[in-house]
């Protein structure tokens, strides 16, 4: 398990433990964190057929003595993809290679130890349910997208019950050509699936129904030899629009669509940097490794697998097409620590139980303390950030925070409107769920400004307005 501690993983430094190595296991694994930035992943045990679950007591795994649990010993469980529900639950959805049938795990504690988890098969229509990709809708009930291996079809899940237990969940193939592998899945901001996938063509299927049932949805095809990259290659950017990574011939391509069905033929098609042709492409799976995510400012971070030396790879680029690479990082004197973009910062305290959830630290600036400094100063005329961050997701969903900027007798803030307004970010969330609260623009020396920061952990109809 790597665990960087620079956004670009540059430092040479950054944690890497091994904390299973009881066999032979890892391989199918899918990674997320808890509300505490721990690390919960499944993955399959090759040495016993098994499906394991990881999940990590601190942020790097690094303890030696993290919950290590086998919720699912019958049969081969690999195609595993995880999310969390809102009480920090694991949700596993994983093809049963003994049986041949896609099973969904639906665990009742954070670690699935109880040994009553919730295990059901939702389709065992045939050889269903290799290379699935969940994620949970907004009541908490599993959308999986995955392979029917008897005809070759994409085939969508969307259960109507937390643990797709009911045996009347909708089951659709919105695409009835058999090229469907190595789907991808994420959700609009009206729940409509929004699927990559492929096998000798790249296709993004946008659908106008939860359920993908209309028989009417958005079918695109991207590009003819290229191949998707798995359940983490596909996310949605601020504006709805599709963010994906692919392999062809050249090597692993970075398209980002202009519009949210990539309709237009004139999407941004980014060759990834430090690619080789070839051997990438002789073994294609070697690409089924790769994940992806955006940055707090929709810069495209991808992990990836280069087959021509058998190494990891991470990519983090400096625009929202990759078109450039990310701004290279320079030490902080001592005492500070990278903040911002590209900027330095007072050191953030871990959080402690009962501790303060909230800190506040202003970048390129000395503040006379460095936790919960009442006084920063940088010199006039100059620009600075000041930055509020949460330390800990509190126990209610929510944080709410008041701001007082004193600048001192006679001074005012002045606002350069060729900026980004300000605001604050909750960094783990996702553009379809994040709130994002701009302060005002005419910040005046008196003026206080209070904002809301919203959890994904929490259902948001549970928030204040």
């Amino acid at each position: 398990m790597l665990h960087c501690n620079d956004p670009a993983c540059a430092g040479g430094d950054d944690s890497i433990t091994a904390p299973d190595t009881a066999g032979g296991v890892g391989s199918h694994s899918l990674l997320m964190l808890d509300t505490n930035g721990n690390p919960v992943i499944s993955y399959f045990d090759a040495t016993n057929l098994a499906l394991k679950i990881l999940h990590c007591n601190d942020p790097n795994c690094a303890g030696g003595d993290e919950s290590i649990t086998t919720p699912d010993t019958d049969g081969v469980a690999i195609y595993t993809s995880l999310a969390l529900d809102a009480a920090g639950n694991p949700v596993v959805s994983y093809f049963d290679g003994t049986n041949n049938d896609l099973k969904l795990l639906h665990c009742n504690d954070a670690n699935c130890s109880g040994g009553d988890e919730s295990i059901t098969a939702p389709d065992t229509a045939g050889n269903v349910g290799t290379f699935t990709s969940l994620v949970l809708d907004g009541s908490g009930h599993p959308v999986v997208s995955y392979h029917n291996s008897d005809t070759g079809r994409l085939t969508l899940l969307h259960c109507n019950d937390p643990d797709c237990a009911g045996g009347d969940d909708s089951i659709t193939v919105p695409d009835s050509t058999a090229d469907a592998t190595r789907s991808a899945l994420v959700l609009d901001s009206n729940g409509n699936p929004v699927i990559s996938y492929g096998g000798f063509s790249l296709k993004l299927l946008h659908c106008n129904d939860p359920n993908c049932a209309g028989g009417d949805d958005s079918i695109i095809i991207q590009a003819s030899d290229s191949f998707p990259l798995g359940p983490r290659s596909l996310v949605l950017d601020a504006g709805g629009n599709p963010v994906l990574m692919y392999l062809n011939s050249a090597g692993h391509q970075l398209l980002h669509c202009n519009d949210a069905n990539c309709a237009g033929g004139d999407d941004s098609v980014t060759l990834i940097p430090d690619n080789l042709a070839g051997s990438e492409t002789e073994n294609h799976t070697d690409g089924a490794y790769s994940s992806l995510v955006l940055d707090g400012i929709g810069h495209a971070v991808a992990s990836y697998f280069h087959a021509s030396d058998g190494d990891l790879k991470l990519l983090h680029c400096g625009d929202a097409n990759c078109a450039k690479a990310a701004p290279t990082a320079t030490p902080c004197p001592s005492g500070k620590v990278p903040s911002g973009a590209g900027g330095c910062g007072t050191p953030t305290p871990t959080p402690t139980p009962g501790g303060s959830e909230m800190a506040i630290s202003v970048v390129d600036g000395d503040c006379d303390q460095a936790t919960k400094p009442s006084k920063c100063s940088v010199p006039v005329s100059t620009t600075f950030t000041l930055s509020a961050e949460a330390l800990v997701v509190p126990a209610n969903g929510y944080v709410l925070a008041e701001t007082y900027i004193q600048f001192g007798d006679g001074l005012a803030y002045d606002r350069n409107a060729a900026l980004p307004a300000e605001e604050i970010v909750w960094p783990d969330c996702d553009a379809a769920v994040a709130s994002r609260s701009a302060l005002t623009t005419h910040c005046l020396s008196t003026q206080a400004t209070s904002f809301i920061i919203r959890s994904r952990w929490s259902p948001m109809a549970a928030l204040p307005d």
